[in-house]
């Protein structure tokens, strides 16, 4: 053979270098799909959880300057506004008469002795000039009042007076700026209908006023927090309503006197449920975690106020999901060779603190956990 024919065949062979890189991959492709169609399982676990739900006492005071994580207690500021009202209710019939009208009169008397009125005594309306009488003797104490029913001397709407003063005619001039009445609520009764009040007609009346003052001191509170939302429950409430118009009485009209009193507590709702969440995760056990809380769970109930205190008790209850604590550590893979998907979540359910166990074999044809090591991936998953 020639000199240029064994060059020839040279040329034609391939390179060392480049027969070893072919054997290499494809060494690497074979080694690959051996180990893809090798048995492979990943198990993947779920601790068992629990939901927990705890219930705090909080104290919430005006006086209390920074918030106590020990003792349970949030500052708050206290907000207080009142309403009042008098509305005269206007009563419908088919028949009106004139009747004597009748109201409450608080008797005053600034000496130092003791005044006796008479029954019948004669006590005139300042500012209209009606007649009133007595319907009883009174003794008036030194420096003290009496409260008194009157009754007008005639009938007639005149006798439907509006509050104000009332003079002790038959008094000397010299006593009667010391020994004098005076009336709060407009009197009634001076015209009069054919069916007498009832005592559901007046609370009916006592009622409606309630709300009405309810619904402005709700307002008056709201505009003093600065338009900060206030809790429902943080809101009390303290009414008083009356009418000198007793049942049965014939009157075409009659006065209610309300006053409504409301009481405010703000304070940054994220500290209750800062203090609720604290006690919640007091409660975690040993070989047990703390996961996440239910922010839709969270209630605030009011227990008790003191109004002159400037203080109240309330109750937060919060839930939240534990979950039991696992390590990878604990599960060994030597232990599920040989079994099956449903003989593999058998043995680790019985284990405790496991919650769900999922078990992935590849490829499709296996059918058992591999006994190879490393076959197996063991993966703990909180939810």
């Amino acid at each position: 053979m020639t000199t240029s024919q064994k060059l020839s065949w040279s040329l034609l062979l391939p390179h060392p270098a480049a027969v070893l890189l072919l054997v290499i991959i494809i060494g690497g492709i074979f080694g690959g799909l051996v180990y893809l169609y090798l048995p492979h399982a990943v198990v993947t676990i779920t601790p068992a959880t629990v939901n927990k739900t705890v219930n705090q006492q909080i104290l919430i005071s005006a006086t209390v300057k920074e918030p106590d994580f020990v003792h349970y207690k949030l500052p708050a500021k206290m907000l207080e506004k009142e309403a009042t009202e008098k509305k005269v209710i206007e009563r419908s019939a088919d028949v009106t008469f004139d009747d004597f009208a009748r109201g409450k009169v608080t008797l005053y008397n600034d000496q130092d002795e003791e005044q006796q009125l008479l029954p019948k005594t004669h006590l005139r309306h300042k500012e209209s000039g009606a007649y009133f009488l007595t319907d009883t003797g009174v003794a008036i104490p030194p420096r003290g009042k009496v409260g008194i029913i009157v009754t007008a001397k005639d009938k007639g709407a005149a006798g439907n007076v509006k509050p104000g003063r009332f003079v002790v005619d038959k008094l000397p001039m010299s006593l009667q700026d010391a020994v004098y009445g005076e009336s709060s609520q407009s009197f009634s009764g001076g015209v009069a209908v054919d069916k007498p009040l009832t005592s559901e007609e007046i609370d009916q009346e006592k009622e409606k006023l309630e709300v009405q003052l309810a619904e402005r001191v709700r307002g008056m509170l709201t505009s003093a927090a600065g338009g900060a939302a206030l809790h429902e429950d943080f809101i009390g409430y303290k009414s008083e309503l009356e009418t000198a118009v007793p049942v049965g009485s014939s009157a075409s009209d009659f006065e209610v006197v309300g006053k409504v009193a409301g009481q405010a507590f703000l304070l940054d709702e994220n500290d209750l449920l800062g203090l609720t969440l604290l006690k919640l995760r007091s409660t975690v056990e040993a070989q047990q975690e703390f996961i996440e809380y239910d922010p839709q769970s969270f209630k605030v109930v009011m227990l008790r106020r003191d109004w002159e205190r400037g203080e109240a008790l309330v109750e937060g209850s919060l839930t939240g999901l534990f979950s039991a604590k696992l390590g990878a550590t604990i599960f060994k893979a030597d232990n599920l060779a040989g079994l099956t998907r449903e003989e593999v979540h058998e043995k680790l359910k019985q284990l405790p603190g496991i919650g769900e166990v999922a078990v992935e074999l590849t490829p499709f044809w296996a059918t058992v956990m591999p006994a190879r090591n490393g076959a197996v991936e063991i993966v703990v998953e909180n939810k």
